[in-house]
């Protein structure tokens, strides 16, 4: 993998051969300077490198210099980031105080109108209009040694950026790569790049064609990474290391933020065991991007022939209650499917070792990487009626699972695969993340028909479920959408999102974005089914897709106008 070029950002290196940078962002008013002090103290302790604050005005612009002398006179030199949208005379102004400032595409410069039309003309003039106020930063920046992130946002793409490549991951890596080249230009390198989304697949597929195009180009700038809007607790933590994680173990990527509605000092422990978690767990790939492409299989039992992934689980008490769609009973072996279908004995599992393969008890064949062959597998290519359980212990190298499936993928073999992960970490928090790490580049892949993880300590179909929802392939709850907070929301978001998660968790298969704000929210919302966000002090407005439903409704009162609109519109599961 080409690595990034190095760049210095205060007492930090970033890129080239420096470990992974973490970061945080505090979400405490910028106006109220004492708190945010103390959140930013919070998050150092917790083990940031760097932290960031948002600025919506020249006010906030002058908060975040002072934070930055209170830090220094503590003894904290830290790196401060300041978050800037819609207005470039408040990154002119932070970029004389502080290291970095943050600058998003989609709405830094270019402004809403509606237009949906560019011609060639006139999308080389705006081009040229960006380069010429961008110029003014570039030399504030340069006088004071301040780094630039060009941080894109799936949801807030402009409208320029649309018109020609859509709401794309193409999209999003040309936006990010448009204002690189300006930077070249303008012979300024102190760059740092970050392609975000909340849907993970969107993410990791704008990471991957950014670098690929950006290794052609000579644009070989830090990558920021992070799954926005990941939501809290399990389903917050599954989703960021899938996406992180992802880039992470394939070499991509060189600071993360794990954006979680969550104080944000959780977040750095976090972002701690993903990049650990991804070392343990490196693989290698090409530099160009491995589509999505749902494997072709043969229908055999419940699974394979394009049907989402079924789960399977060892129950640790068993009963028929599990959620997972097959179970096995640890006091007999017996396998029943929730389904309803299947009703399985005992099985002796064979062997890809056992020479006689062809034996038509063997309907489900472990598959070890570690000793498995190419003519093994080949002898594999008529039979059938059966299910390959590819298994990974502790011991396996994670590339050894991935040069299996290129194998199997290469062959052609058309019978369901299941991947199964062993797990002996009695850190449950540890448990599903790698999980998520291992098994989502074969999901993102389109590879697997199921997912079984085994673990000694913990139950484990919650993981198993989470982990094909949060790569969208197969939705068994309701998703939440959710930012992580931010001075710019104006509410308790995390107290909001525990109450519509309450009152709205029994719509399996919905998916509800609760937003602090509008700079992000109406666009990282545009897969959601319902959006709850904020629209002022105290005030909510409630969408339904795209459109606006309900507006200004005191937010004390809109958990209970988000539940009469989707029990108006929808059946409960």
């Amino acid at each position: 993998m080409v690595k990034a070029n190095e760049i210095i950002i205060g007492c930090v290196a970033l890129g080239g051969d420096n470990n992974i940078i973490l970061q945080s962002m505090t979400s405490t008013s910028t106006k109220d300077i004492d708190a945010t002090y103390r959140q930013v103290i919070r998050i150092i302790e917790a083990g940031a490198h760097m932290v960031r604050i948002t600025a919506r005005d020249l006010e906030e612009a002058d908060n975040i210099g002072t934070i930055k002398q209170m830090l220094l006179k503590a003894g904290h030199d830290i790196p401060l980031i300041a978050d800037i949208h819609f207005n470039a005379k408040i990154a002119d102004s932070a970029a004389a105080m502080i290291e970095k400032v943050r600058i998003n595409p989609g709405n830094y410069l270019d402004k809403r109108t509606g237009k949906i039309q560019w011609t060639d003309r006139e999308y080389r003039e705006e081009l040229q209009n960006i380069k010429l106020r961008l110029s003014q930063l570039v030399e504030i920046c340069k006088a004071h040694g301040t780094a630039i992130r060009i941080g894109v946002n799936h949801g807030s793409l402009s409208e320029r950026i649309v018109s020609k490549y859509g709401d794309t991951p193409l999209g999003m890596a040309q936006a990010a790569l448009e204002f690189a080249q300006i930077f070249k230009e303008l012979d300024f390198h102190k760059l740092v790049i970050s392609l975000k989304a909340s849907n993970v697949g969107i993410m990791v597929a704008a990471n991957e064609l950014y670098r690929q195009i950006a290794a052609e180009n000579v644009l070989l700038y830090p990558l920021h990474l992070g799954v926005t809007e990941a939501g809290n607790e399990e389903d917050g933590r599954i989703k960021s290391a899938l996406g992180i994680g992802y880039l992470l173990s394939r070499g991509i990527g060189d600071t993360i933020r794990v954006s979680l509605t969550e104080e944000p000092e959780f977040e750095i422990p976090v972002a701690q065991k993903i990049v650990k978690l991804s070392n343990e767990n490196q693989w290698r790939a090409p530099l160009e991007r491995v589509a999505y492409l749902r494997r072709k299989s043969n229908r055999f039992l419940d699974f394979g022939d394009q049907r989402a992934p079924l789960v399977i689980a060892k129950a640790h008490k068993y009963t028929k209650q599990t959620k997972a769609d097959y179970i096995m009973n640890p006091e007999n072996g017996t396998w029943e499917s929730s389904l309803g279908t299947h009703h399985i004995d005992p099985l002796s599992f064979a062997e890809l070792i056992n020479p006689d393969i062809t034996d038509p008890n063997n309907r489900y064949l472990i598959i070890d990487p570690l000793t498995c062959s190419t003519q093994k597998l080949l002898q594999l290519k008529n039979l059938s009626n059966l299910l390959l359980l590819v298994h990974k212990t502790p011991e396996t190298p994670v590339q050894k699972i991935h040069d299996l499936f290129g194998e199997i993928q290469k062959i052609g073999l058309s019978q369901p695969v299941v991947l199964k992960i062993d797990s002996e970490t009695e850190d449950y928090e540890t448990f599903m993340m790698e999980a998520a790490i291992i098994a989502g580049p074969f999901l993102l892949h389109g590879q697997l028909d199921g997912l079984w993880l085994q673990s000694g300590h913990f139950d484990t179909a919650f993981a198993s479920f989470a982990i094909l929802q949060a790569s969208r392939q197969r939705m068994s709850k309701t998703e939440y959408i959710a930012c992580p907070s931010c001075g710019r929301t104006l509410f308790n978001i995390q107290e909001k999102l525990k109450e519509v998660k309450e009152r709205t968790s029994a719509f399996a298969g919905l998916k509800i974005a609760v937003m602090g704000c509008i700079v992000n929210g109406l666009g990282e919302m545009a897969d959601a089914d319902y959006g709850y966000v904020g629209a002022g002090p105290g005030k909510v407005n409630i969408y339904h897709r795209h459109e606006l439903i309900k507006k200004n409704i005191p937010q004390d009162q809109a958990a209970d106008e988000l539940l009469m609109l989707i029990s108006e519109t929808n059946k409960i599961n």
